[in-house]
């Protein structure tokens, strides 16, 4: 029944709504629904699925049920994108009334190797994250752990459909470049690395590893960031991601 909600355009939303990674969904019915708000966990926003449908259901269903869910979570703006024009005019009609900001959302995506070679400082590794993950005596290791609890329904799933690179220095994950959500071939990537080790390669060399392996699985990475995030934009560039479109990202207050 969901199958009509569901698009290539955000894997990173699809795939949760899909059934395949872990996030959170407001439906407008769970017979046949029309409305979906999906929240992810690494993208930390909404996006909203859906049909063409009338203001007045809309409304009801985002004043009735979508925003008393993100009430829930304790924030004060309701941050989201929406893959229909018909959705994003109707809630532009709807909260006229409101303070409603926005920047664009640039979509990188990468189907071809990367052949370049970036430098390494020899006092790091980037290593795969494999199943003795866990077993490894690793400082700072929430900092893959909670991406996959937060991102997939268990560690099963997770190598089963994703794959992830950390960069490590001495026994320290400082760097992770993780798939977060996967549709169809399209395998969302979220990447970060800890301030004090910037500058050094380490964002270039888990990206080349992360694409390059994907590649190998029949995956193309799919890399979203808004516009104001000018590092993330600079790196898939440096990387020679594809820019495949933009489109606004908006919040507002509740």
């Amino acid at each position: 029944m969901i199958n009509k909600l569901l698009t290539d355009k955000c894997p990173s939303y699809s795939s949760i709504l899909a059934g395949i990674a872990k996030g959170k969904i407001v439906l407008d019915c769970n017979n046949n629904p029309r409305l979906a708000l999906v929240y992810s966990y690494c993208v930390g926003g909404y996006c909203l699925l859906g049909t063409d449908v009338t203001d007045e259901h809309l409304k009801s269903f985002l004043e009735d049920k979508a925003f008393l869910e993100v009430k829930k979570t304790g924030v004060e703006n309701f941050e989201f994108s929406t893959e229909s024009k018909h959705i994003e005019k109707s809630i532009m009609r709807i909260f006229a009334d409101k303070e409603i900001n926005k920047e664009l959302e640039y979509t990188f995506r990468k189907s071809t190797k990367i052949t370049d070679s970036y430098y390494l400082p020899e006092e790091y590794r980037i290593v795969e994250v494999d199943k003795d993950l866990v077993s490894k005596e690793y400082e700072n290791l929430d900092m893959i752990l909670d991406r996959i609890v937060y991102s997939w329904h268990s560690f099963d799933d997770f190598y089963a459909n994703s794959l992830a690179y950390i960069a490590v220095i001495d026994n320290e994950i400082v760097g992770v470049c993780f798939g977060s959500a996967s549709y169809n071939n399209y395998l969302a990537v979220d990447i970060e690395v800890a301030k004090e080790h910037r500058k050094k390669n380490l964002a270039t060399n888990l990206v080349k590893e992360f694409v390059n392996k994907s590649i190998l699985l029949s995956k193309i990475a799919h890399w979203d960031c808004v516009e104001s995030n000018v590092p993330s934009i600079k790196l898939a560039e440096k990387c020679d991601f594809s820019l495949i479109r933009q489109k606004p990202y908006y919040w507002f207050k509740l």
